[in-house]
């Protein structure tokens, strides 16, 4: 299972029409179904009931529709967290200093990281 997969599965879901949600994801109708029927293989349980006017979740499908949410938050979190250490240091600084020169020096100190977290 793939996020892909997930990703496809929940459209499928939202939109209850396999037609409507490749036009959504820019895949083709028939590549979507196959990647559907493989989704089912590996969960061992159909995850829609196929009806002329569209799909419908069955109650594995429902069960994978709630977690599969829950996984591509997650995922989309930690792809947010992973970049946001990327663009920006992060982490505790220590410094020591005698206390003579510690009032000025915090002072300085404390408007520059004022200007860089804004």
């Amino acid at each position: 299972m793939t996020l892909t997969q997930l990703a496809n599965f929940i459209r499928i879901a939202e939109l209850q029409s396999l037609s409507k949600a490749a036009l959504v994801v820019g895949v083709a109708q028939p590549a979507l179904s196959r990647q559907l029927r493989t989704l089912e293989a590996e969960m061992g349980s159909p995850l829609f009931v196929r009806h002329a006017w569209g799909v419908a979740l069955t109650p594995a499908g429902e069960t994978l529709l709630t977690r599969a949410r829950r996984v591509l938050a997650e995922a989309e979190s930690a792809r947010d967290a992973v970049q946001a250490l990327a663009k920006r240091p992060t982490g505790r600084i220590s410094l020591g200093v005698p206390a003579s020169v510690g009032p000025s020096l915090f002072a300085a100190t404390r408007a520059v990281i004022a200007q860089e977290v804004s």
